[in-house]
């Protein structure tokens, strides 16, 4: 599939590519579905179709010219606005074998378009050749002058030792080729070879043939080479807990860990006299689509950032990172109403919780909690009383956050599912007498104050907020004397 993006919201589909195999004089191939979405908000699109695609015009000797009938590929559509269901469908009219191509164009007038290439295989009496590639094999990313990447592919035949072939194309410096055999007959596991190394910035067309006559199959792979200087993103986590990120929820904080990401000196934010944040830090700046997130912290290998609250109702999200006139690649994530994670005071996302008792002491054992070497002092709640503990991915509030704030100590605002949120402290039910906004603290952390249950005793009872159904991850603790 290739792809045009811009920095608007742009359409996505999914599967990629579509593949239809019949025999002639039998039934057609089960019509297959496409799920065609926005990485943002909601945007009216096209939809149209072709026959006699090719993925990389003026190669493979005319394999993009088939003489296949007119009127194969039909496409149909439940909506004209995102999120809507393709459904695509052949008609065969013709008894021979043939290898047809034909593609699926989605355009949205404006921001982005697509190409989903069809290929239908009409066999004869020898044996079915099946092409198996895992999820995403057709779109490779790669920085400048990275080492060559490998990625493999199955074949397989309805009876084994089916004789194939294998070839590649590809443009400058032929950064494409496939290694295989050593027998020539079915089963195979290929492995095609992506050489990055000489390529200048830009995206690169190439195919690699498959052919066990009168088969063919024809894989487009396409390589996008960002500059050596790029940011590059290795992990997007929850700032609360490293363990995984799930889903993003609006006003989230998240870390993001790379390479070339900031400053060599890192940098954190600052707060101007009217309680905002500047959403760029450092010269580093975070798109979720095409909405700036506030940066809290940038170094080379980490950013803090505050997803927007304008996440709101989308079903994922694109997050891409800019430094030094050079972005990165984007870093797609699913976007969720709540993702909810609680702090804790080694910012592990195990252990003693960032909590603070009814007296305002840190809560934690009455020895002390050992903070990166530091001993903290702290008190154990009493059983009955109420204890604040602090976390992100609460999602929305009544009203509605506002990216690049500072919450003021008053008022505090509740979140917007406050009545369904339920919490445990030591694995039995705690009243939630109050969550929302944390005062002093940027948008997007939240508070949760809690009456401690009778009958509870310890320095590391486990605690638990569930909001809309989603529950925290096990590993933040609390002491109840």
């Amino acid at each position: 599939m290739s792809v045009s993006v811009s920095d608007q919201p742009h359409l996505t589909a999914g599967p990629g590519t579509l593949l239809f195999t019949d025999a002639p004089g039998q039934s057609p191939s089960p019509q297959q579905t496409v799920q065609v979405a926005s990485s943002g908000a909601a945007i009216p699109f096209a939809v149209s179709s072709s026959v006699g695609y090719c993925p990389l015009s003026g190669t493979m000797g005319g394999l993009c010219n088939p003489t296949c009938d007119a009127s194969w590929l039909d496409v149909s559509t439940t909506a004209t606005t995102t999120p809507a269901t393709l459904t695509v469908s052949v008609t065969p009219s013709f008894a021979h074998s043939s290898s047809c191509f034909g593609s699926i164009e989605l355009n949205d007038g404006n921001n982005s378009s697509l190409t989903i290439p069809v290929t239908y295989y009409v066999s004869g009496s020898a044996p079915l050749l099946n092409v198996n590639m895992p999820p995403g094999f057709e779109l490779v990313n790669a920085a400048q002058g990275t080492a060559q990447l490998t990625q493999s592919f199955s074949l397989t035949s309805e009876t084994a030792g089916l004789e194939v072939n294998i070839s590649s194309v590809s443009g400058p410096n032929a950064w494409l080729s496939v290694i295989w055999g050593p027998s020539g007959t079915t089963p195979q596991q290929p492995t095609a070879v992506i050489n990055p190394q000489g390529l200048a910035p830009g995206t690169y067309a190439g195919l690699i043939e498959v052919t066990a006559p009168p088969q063919t199959f024809v894989i487009p792979v396409s390589l996008t080479v960002t500059p050596a200087n790029a940011p590059s993103t290795a992990a997007v986590l929850n700032s609360a807990n490293a363990a995984g990120l799930g889903a993003i929820a609006p006003g989230e904080l998240i870390a993001i860990r790379g390479t070339g990401l900031g400053p060599s000196t890192p940098v954190s934010f600052t707060t101007a006299a009217s309680h905002t944040i500047e959403p760029t830090l450092g010269g580093v700046q975070v798109l979720f689509d095409s909405t700036p997130g506030t940066v809290l912290y940038a170094s080379p290998t980490q950013i803090n950032v505050i997803a927007p609250w304008e996440l709101a109702g989308r079903a994922q999200t694109a997050i891409a990172v800019t430094y030094s006139s050079a972005t990165s690649i984007p870093f797609n994530a699913a976007v969720a109403s709540a993702s909810p994670a609680l702090y804790t005071l080694d910012s592990t996302g195990s252990g003693q919780a960032a909590a603070l008792n009814g007296d305002y002491s840190i809560n934690g054992p009455a020895s002390g909690v050992l903070v990166n070497g530091t001993l903290i002092a702290s008190e154990p709640a009493v059983p009955g009383s109420e204890i604040a503990i602090y976390g992100t991915g609460a999602g929305g509030t009544v009203p509605a956050g506002v990216d690049g704030t500072v919450t003021p100590p008053t008022p505090l605002y509740p979140l917007a599912n406050a009545s369904r949120a339920t919490a445990t402290i030591g694995g039995q039910p705690a009243n939630v007498l109050f969550i929302g906004t944390a005062p002093d603290e940027v948008t997007g952390v939240f508070q949760v104050n809690l009456k401690v249950p009778s009958g509870l005793s310890g320095d590391a009872l486990p605690v638990a907020i569930t909001i809309q159904g989603v529950t925290t991850l096990t590993g933040p603790t609390i002491a109840v004397q």
